[in-house]
């Protein structure tokens, strides 16, 4: 039996980690496992990029950097944000990943792909900053594959119009029509001078405060980090050739419902004509609920007693996952 296990990270585990241990239950029945660590952005992406690919951390100021031969995941960690009387920028994060392309130069690094994940951010420059803290190095990022990782709510927002981001701002502060208004001709004015006037309604251009702007106008493209690692690591061959595909996500409810990592999982395995089984700390969903997700059983590691904070150690994952490998075996 071939059992392909696809697992975001349990607290307090990587998705690496939290994979192994639940493999180790099938390994044990004799089963041949496989591990692909998935994660989605804010939620160890950058991590399980770098265990997919077997990439060693490089240590910036501001950035957590991964690097590899096939290319870097920086995942920008904002420590000094703007004073209060100063506008919010993402100019940080384009003198962060300026230097990081010089250094890579400068170390003879290969460089034929970049992710960057920002999991949080206060700026709504439409990527300003950032572009021109850039500018030196625009020839370098087209030349490039340049993706912007975050969620599939930000990868659908437009950055200008009644769907814009200045839009959804305003209305939920209250603001004068006409300061919404100004505010997002601002925006189309930027995106005209990036030279593309219909890039603000582009789908993704909102993403992470308009920043997913800057990022289509120099070639990329705005994915979510279960996607993209799911392409990288060519999950859809990996599922073909399993008998069985186990899932997991550290808390199942109906507000998340697996958020952007199990449908993708779920997705591949429909396809393909594979079972999922899905795994959790606690699981609040219902298996009818879940048959509609695409998944056969779902199951809780562990019991409702125990509370959201605490921990489940890797050996107590592969002790819980033993009666559920046991069904699940064939």
């Amino acid at each position: 039996m071939r059992v392909l296990v696809a697992t975001g990270a349990f607290q307090g585990l990587t998705s690496a980690q939290t994979g192994a241990a639940m493999a180790r239950a099938w390994a044990e029945l004799g089963a041949q496992c496989a591990v692909v660590p998935i994660a989605e952005t804010g939620q160890g992406f950058g991590r399980a990029w770098a265990d997919l690919v077997q990439a060693g951390p490089t240590d910036w100021s501001d950035v957590e950097v991964f690097a590899a031969d096939g290319g870097m995941a920086l995942r920008f960690v904002d420590e000094n944000p703007a004073e209060a009387d100063e506008p919010s920028s993402s100019e940080r994060l384009g003198v962060s990943v300026a230097a990081l392309l010089a250094w890579a130069e400068h170390d003879g690094r290969p460089l034929p792909e970049l992710w960057l994940e920002v999991p949080a951010w206060t700026w709504g420059d439409g990527g300003a900053g950032f572009w021109h803290a850039t500018r030196q190095c625009h020839a370098r990022l087209r030349g490039l594959r340049l993706h912007l990782v975050t969620t599939s709510a930000q990868a659908g927002l437009q950055l200008t119009g009644l769907r814009g981001i200045t839009a959804a701002t305003m209305h939920t502060t209250g603001a004068h029509p006409g300061e919404l208004l100004a505010a997002d001709q601002r925006l189309v004015d930027w995106c005209t001078s990036m030279g593309d006037p219909a890039l603000g309604t582009t789908q993704g251009a909102g993403a992470v405060g308009g920043l997913g702007a800057a990022v289509l106008a120099l070639g990329g493209d705005i994915v979510t980090g279960p996607r993209e690692i799911a392409r990288h690591a060519r999950l859809a061959d990996s599922v073909q050739q399993a008998d069985l595909v186990v899932t997991g996500y550290d808390e199942l409810d109906f507000g998340s419902k697996g958020g952007d990592l199990v449908p993708v999982v779920t997705e591949l395995a429909e396809s393909a004509g594979r079972p999922v089984v899905a795994l959790a700390r606690h699981n609040w969903i219902s298996a009818r609920e879940l048959r509609t997700m695409g998944v056969e059983q779902g199951y809780a590691l562990q019991s409702e007693d125990q509370g959201e904070a605490e921990v489940l150690a890797a050996d107590g994952i592969t002790a819980a996952c033993r009666t559920i490998a046991g069904t699940w075996h064939w």
